[in-house]
């Protein structure tokens, strides 16, 4: 008896193609992209779709439609299969689609007073800095003085969302607020100015009848 075994034919190359390849992550409405097969893949097994491995977390794909969908920002590969029939083993073929960082929302900033007035007693007067915005980042708000404007005035205290700045000499104050990125969306900064005035001069003259008059 002789056995003739037929060995199955292998596929032409599939040819996975996305209908965007880089697009920004969103997170209402979820940022999506759509697989499909370009050409190649001549048997008759179904399509399937799959998350690479290396991509679980920040994607999913719908297995038979080949609908991705973003979790998070970051890179995601997606594997299309056409599978083996009767004649024909299996082919592959994958693609990959970025989901950018997407912005924040503006930061909106506030001051108690300006402008304020320089004084010379110990106890100096301030302003209090209020940061709100920057919506969806996870990152923590970070105040500063910009270096050009250092010797005017100063940071005294702060919390989450706050700066007490301490006017030191009589001039212009810029404080920078920059609210810190996270996984899916990029960092975002703005700046205050706050104005601080010269102080008025008191005058003391002595008049002819030996009395003291202010101005």
């Amino acid at each position: 008896t002789l056995s003739v075994v037929f060995n199955k034919l292998n596929q032409t190359q599939l040819d996975a193609v996305s209908s965007t390849y880089l697009t920004d992550f969103t997170w209402s409405p979820r940022a999506t992209a759509q697989v499909s097969i370009a050409s190649g893949g001549n048997g008759n097994g179904n399509v399937s779709y799959a998350v690479d491995p290396a991509s679980s977390g920040i994607c999913t794909v719908n297995s038979s439609t080949g609908l991705i969908t973003d979790v998070t920002a970051g890179t995601c590969k997606v594997i299309a299969t056409k599978a083996a029939d009767t004649n024909y083993n299996a082919s592959s073929d994958s693609v990959t689609v970025v989901f950018k960082k997407a912005a924040q929302t503006a930061i909106t900033l506030s001051a108690s007073a300006n402008p304020i007035l320089y004084t010379t007693a110990a106890s100096k007067n301030q302003s209090v800095i209020s940061a709100s915005g920057g919506n969806y980042s996870t990152g923590s708000y970070t105040f500063y003085i910009d270096p050009m404007s250092e010797e005017y005035c100063s940071i005294a205290n702060s919390n989450a969302t706050q700066i007490w700045i301490t006017g030191n000499l009589a001039g212009f104050c810029q404080i920078i607020v920059v609210k810190a990125g996270d996984v899916n969306y990029l960092e975002q900064r703005t700046v205050i100015g706050v104005t601080i005035n010269k102080m008025t001069q008191t005058i003391s003259a002595s008049s002819s009848n030996g009395k003291d008059r202010k101005s």
